[in-house]
C-alpha cells in the first residue's frame, strides 16, 4: 500500500517589524553569510534586504527539512493499515465507588444474594372492601340464624306457627326413669352380671299408665299375678295345660301385672315374668312364644299374623328381643294386638285390644317403651 505524502506546509513570512529569531535550525548557507568574525553591528542591521535574506534562508531551511522527511518516509516499508486505537482520555480512570451498607449488588467482589422473594400480588382496594362487607354480612345472617333457631328449639313445637305437628295417635305418656336397684347390685346386661338378672321390684318395671287412661275393667290397677292365671290367658285347655307344666320344669320366680283403658275404649294389659336366669328365659321364650314355630294362642286372638307394620329393626330394641303379632280376620272380641318381649330372666306380654280396630301407633309406642324399661 503506498503511503501519501502530506503537503507540505507553507512558510510563514516573517512580519515587517520583527526581526527574525535565531535558531539552531538554520541552514548552513546562513552560517557562511554570517561568519563569526562579523560585527554585531553588520548581524544585526534592520534593512529590508536583510529581511528578505533571512526569510529566503528560513523558507530554504524549511524545505530541505521537509524534503528529508518524505525521503525517509518513502525509504520505509509499506505497513497494513491499523485500526487507530481508541482515544485515550487525558482523565485518569475513574476507581468503582466502594459499595455502601444496603447496596450489595453494587459490589463485584461480594458473594451472590439469594434471589428476593416476589412480592405479594397487589389487591384493589375496591375487591378488599367487597370482601369485607360480604364477610360482615355473613357474619350477621350466621348470628341472626343461630338466635332464631335456639328462639325456635327452645319452644315447643305446637306452639311455633307453621311447625305444630298434627296428632297421630300417640299417648301422653309420663316422663320414665328406671327404678333405683339394690345396693351392690349390677345392672341385667353388666359383665358381672353374667345370668342377666334384673334385681329391681318386678312391678316398677312395668310400664306407667298413660295421662289419660282410666281403670281396667278387670285388672285392679297393679298386682302380682298366680302362674295359673297367666297360663288362663290361653285360647284352649290343652295350650293352658301345657304352660302350666313349662312353669314346673323352667323355675318361674313371679309374675307382675298392670292394666288401663283410654278414652277411645282401647285396653291395654302387661304382663311381666321373672325366672331364675336369662338362659331359662330364653328356653321358655323359644319354645312357647313363637320362635320355634310353636307359639301359644290368647283366647282373645286365637288367630294371629305378624305385625308387618312393625320395622325389622326393631326386632331387637337394645338389649330386648321383640315378637309382635295381630290378630286376623275375621275377629272375636274386638281387634287385638299383642308382643312378646324378651329382656335376660323376664319375659314380657302386651296386648292391646279395641272394639273396632286397635290402632298400630299408639300400641307400637307402648312396646317400645316398654322395651326401654327391660333393656
Amino acid at each position: 500500500m503506498t503511503q501519501q505524502t502530506p503537503d507540505r506546509p507553507a512558510a510563514s513570512p516573517a512580519p515587517p517589524d520583527t526581526a527574525p529569531a535565531a535558531t539552531d535550525q538554520e541552514s548552513p548557507a546562513q552560517e557562511n553569510e554570517n561568519p563569526a568574525g562579523e560585527s554585531g553591528e553588520q548581524a544585526g542591521a534592520d534593512t529590508p534586504e536583510a529581511r528578505a535574506a533571512a526569510a529566503a534562508a528560513a523558507e530554504a531551511a524549511a524545505e530541505a527539512k521537509w524534503q528529508a522527511w518524505v525521503t525517509e518516509q518513502e525509504s520505509r516499508p509499506a505497513q497494513p493499515a491499523q485500526s487507530a486505537p481508541p482515544a485515550q482520555s487525558a482523565q485518569p480512570p475513574v476507581p468503582p465507588a466502594a459499595p455502601g451498607p444496603g447496596w450489595p449488588g453494587m459490589n463485584p467482589w461480594a458473594p451472590p444474594q439469594p434471589p428476593a422473594a416476589p412480592k405479594p400480588p397487589l389487591v384493589h382496594r375496591r375487591w378488599v372492601r367487597a370482601v369485607t362487607r360480604w364477610t360482615l354480612a355473613a357474619a350477621l345472617f350466621a348470628g341472626a340464624a343461630t338466635v332464631t333457631g335456639q328462639q325456635i328449639s327452645a319452644r315447643e313445637r305446637t306452639d311455633v306457627p307453621g311447625l305444630a305437628t298434627a296428632a297421630d295417635g300417640r299417648w301422653d305418656y309420663p316422663e320414665l326413669s328406671l327404678p333405683p336397684l339394690p345396693e351392690g347390685s349390677p345392672p341385667p346386661f353388666a359383665n358381672a352380671n353374667k345370668a342377666q338378672i334384673h334385681h329391681a321390684d318386678l312391678r316398677a318395671l312395668l310400664l306407667p299408665p298413660p295421662e289419660t287412661a282410666e281403670a281396667h275393667p278387670e285388672l285392679d290397677g297393679t298386682d302380682w299375678l298366680e302362674p295359673a292365671g297367666f297360663a288362663g290367658l290361653m285360647d284352649s285347655e290343652e295350650q293352658r295345660e301345657d304352660l302350666a307344666e313349662a312353669f314346673a320344669t323352667h323355675p318361674l320366680r313371679q309374675i307382675a301385672q298392670r292394666g288401663w283403658t283410654m278414652p277411645d275404649g282401647t285396653t291395654t294389659e302387661i304382663y311381666l315374668l321373672r325366672f331364675t336366669t336369662g338362659a331359662v328365659a330364653d328356653a321358655l321364650f323359644d319354645r312357647e312364644f313363637g320362635t320355634l314355630g310353636t307359639h301359644k294362642d290368647l283366647a282373645v286372638a286365637p288367630k294371629t299374623e305378624p305385625d308387618e307394620g312393625w320395622p325389622e329393626e326393631n326386632g331387637r330394641i337394645g338389649q330386648v328381643t321383640t315378637v309382635v303379632r295381630t290378630e286376623a280376620a275375621p275377629y272375636t272380641e274386638g281387634h287385638t294386638r299383642l308382643a312378646y318381649l324378651r329382656a335376660g330372666d323376664v319375659l314380657g306380654l302386651v296386648v292391646q285390644t279395641h272394639p273396632d280396630d286397635a290402632a298400630e301407633v299408639p300400641f307400637h309406642q307402648t312396646v317400645i317403651l316398654q322395651a326401654q324399661l327391660l333393656g
